[in-house]
């Protein structure tokens, strides 16, 4: 600050507990005084997101995780919602503290499509996860799909889903501060439209091949696939099936694997018979899942 008489600074900070340092320089020594003022800035909302007719509320206190938060907190605790449903809520964030919204549902009926859409006032992850399949939700789940969520903008997502229960978390992405963000989360349901299934997005299929075959009236199929960061299995199903709700289902699951490969061995019978197989793999996050790290 030099040798001015008075010196100013003024700084816009989030809520927050800080400390103010005065050192003087090289010799310099002397009396000097300190007034500090403080003042609510006044910060427009970047977008305004407001509850709707009809919509159920998140009640919980800006700065607060007290219920809801799923599998984070000491006990688990979600709300419940249905097809059809539209929750309002709020959230936080800062250097110490996430807050996570979870919300519970459960699909019965295996043609059911579930649509989800996130509105919120900040930058936000929306995820969805597959309960475990024993009595506590939280053991062995898995994240089935993590999207980012702009603030200021609608984001949906839609998913085939097996009959289970299933959960959908929202909450501010780090390291972002947030200040009693607000957001509208909405649930749809629908049926599902049976069709032949896309080729699987960055997996190849290598046949015939010879490497490993046990069995010299049959031929191998190798599947190879870009390797996922964060990943820690990877779960490979097959099926004749061309129904793509039928492919990712317990019965079809035939390895479970860390590698970013796989062999079929004896898959394919050397007789000029043809059948048509369908392979799917799905990665699963066991510690770790950027950007929407649950914790499964």
């Amino acid at each position: 600050m030099g040798t001015d008489p008075i010196a100013t600074f003024s700084q816009e900070y989030p809520e927050s507990a800080y400390t103010i340092v005065v050192r003087g320089t090289a010799n310099s020594s002397g009396r000097y005084i300190l007034e500090v003022n403080g003042q609510p800035a006044e910060c427009l909302e970047v977008c305004i997101v407001e509850p709707l007719p009809g919509d159920l509320f998140e009640y919980e206190y800006c700065g607060m995780s007290s219920a809801g938060n799923g599998c984070e907190g000491e006990f688990f605790s979600a709300y419940s919602i249905q097809c059809g449903e539209s929750y309002f809520g709020y959230s936080d964030a800062n250097e110490a503290f996430i807050d996570q919204d979870w919300y519970q549902f459960t699909v019965h009926d295996s043609n059911d499509m579930v649509a989800v859409c996130l509105e919120s006032s900040f930058d936000a992850a929306l995820s969805v996860i597959a309960a475990g399949p024993a009595s506590d939700f939280c053991w062995e789940r898995d994240l089935l799909n993590c999207t980012i969520a702009p603030q200021c903008a609608t984001t949906c997502d839609s998913l085939c889903l097996a009959p289970g229960d299933y959960f959908f978390e929202v909450k501010p992405l780090a390291p972002y501060f947030v200040t009693c963000g607000k957001y509208r989360l909405s649930m749809k349901c629908g049926d599902c439209q049976p069709s032949r299934p896309a080729p699987i997005e960055h997996l190849t299929v290598h046949f015939p091949d010879d490497e490993y075959v046990a069995d010299p009236e049959r031929t191998n199929v190798v599947l190879r696939w870009e390797e996922i960061q964060g990943a820690d299995q990877y779960l490979v199903y097959r099926t004749t099936n061309s129904d793509p709700r039928a492919i990712i289902s317990p019965e079809n699951l035939i390895a479970v694997t860390d590698l970013n490969r796989y062999i079929d061995e004896s898959r394919i019978q050397n007789d000029g018979s043809t059948e048509q197989v369908y392979y799917a793999v799905v990665v699963r996050f066991l510690t770790s899942a950027p950007p929407c790290n649950s914790g499964n």
